[in-house]
């Protein structure tokens, strides 16, 4: 048995890129080795190969006889690719826990393959060893070099975005891809889903059409901090200094707030050079990662309706760790001379529609900080007003 065969020759691809020379050299001693023990062995009867990928013109298996390739969308091994519910539900009568069967199952559970639904093995034994800590096992387990050079890639960021905010993606799937197309959404989404990072419900079979979505909060918190990191490469910064610039807002140090955010927008210079497009997507790149890097604080309420209308987003502050609810309202103008216009009439709008209605059910918060901003390129306007409940 060869388990994780393309372990070496993804991490070839990361270090040598472009380089054909070298990277052709890497793919000959593995042919060879490969070659020499699964079709010249006169001692082997069957071998086993598993890996994430099998990589089109790599050509690694072209001299052997009789290859039969499952991967997770089959039937025939779905059952092997993680642990059951049955199997777990056996586990955990075994472990003292605790977290609740529940929580576990919204942590590392949702992934559908060939018709079984199972859990993530890895993940759930360290999980069950920590009688229930419910933590970032894969993303630590290493390896993952290949597919975060796909997530950190510019152009993919709006499905990213998409991704982390529940919403599905419908997407052909290819079983063998080349590296040059990972850059692209098909390779790209089929790299995903073979190495777990997508959930797959075929729509049309027939034509290897799927719905893709986030399996669970595991993976989501993934795609989250990949989100985060590039956003933070965009401002050239390191996530300690970000962390230390989003928490200026529940601290309620807004005008700390403003001019720390306009200096990284002044310093940042990459992400203005491409378009207005990119800017978009670091912007509300931006609004994400913020929220996020602010989730253990606040329950985070995105582009939900309440009062009369809707809030881009809305933190409302968990019992015993802040008091400060926080709206926040966002647009992106075309034009700097509408900046201070739009960003006055956000926060209008926030009074206007009531957007306070909902944070008003929580007795522990004190003060509602209202909060509009206005991008253009790199510069911004924000306005802002203290309630206090």
């Amino acid at each position: 048995m060869i388990d994780e065969y393309d372990t070496p020759i993804n991490s070839s691809y990361i270090e040598f890129g472009d380089k054909l020379k070298e990277f052709d050299d890497v793919l000959k001693i593995f042919r060879g080795m490969f070659g020499s023990s699964l079709k010249t062995n006169p001692y082997l009867e069957k071998g086993v190969i598993t890996g994430i990928l099998r990589f089109a013109k790599a050509n690694l298996f072209s001299d052997l006889n009789n290859v039969r390739e499952y991967t997770l969308l089959d039937e025939n091994f779905a059952k092997f690719y993680g642990f059951t519910q049955a199997e777990v539900d056996e586990l955990l009568t075994k472990v003292p826990l605790d977290t609740s069967p529940e929580k576990i199952k919204a942590w590392y559970n949702g992934y559908s393959f060939g018709g079984e639904v199972i859990y993530n093995p890895w993940s759930i034994m360290l999980c069950l060893d920590t009688r229930g800590k419910l933590d970032h096992y894969w993303l630590d387990s290493g390896g993952t070099a290949l597919v975060d050079k796909a997530l950190l890639s510019d152009g993919m960021q709006e499905d990213l975005q998409s991704l982390a905010a529940g919403k599905a993606i419908i997407s052909p799937i290819v079983k063998q891809i080349s590296f040059a197309d990972i850059n692209k959404p098909v390779g790209l989404f089929s790299l995903l889903l073979f190495s777990g990072y997508l959930n797959p419900v075929a729509k049309k079979p027939e034509e290897d059409i799927y719905e893709l979505s986030v399996p669970n909060k595991e993976v989501r918190y993934i795609y989250n901090a990949r989100m985060l990191q590039w956003v933070t490469d965009q401002l050239q910064i390191d996530h300690f200094r970000y962390y230390s610039f989003a928490t200026l807002l529940p601290a309620g140090k807004i005008e700390q707030f403003k001019e720390r955010l306009q200096e990284l927008l002044l310093n940042a210079t990459s992400f203005y050079q491409t378009g207005e497009k990119k800017a978009e997507l670091f912007c509300s790149g931006f609004m994400l990662g913020l929220i996020n890097t602010l989730a253990s604080d606040y329950i985070i309420d995105s582009e939900r309706e309440t009062g009369s209308g809707r809030a881009d987003i809305m933190l409302i502050p968990r019992a015993g760790k802040q008091d400060n609810a926080i709206i926040i309202e966002y647009k992106i103008c075309k034009s700097p001379e509408e900046l201070e216009s739009v960003a006055r009439e956000g926060l209008e709008q926030i009074a206007k529609k009531r957007y306070e209605a909902k944070i008003k059910e929580y007795s522990h918060v004190q003060k509602i900080i209202k909060i509009a901003m206005a991008f253009c390129g790199k510069e911004v306007a924000l306005e802002y007003q203290n309630d206090k409940i």
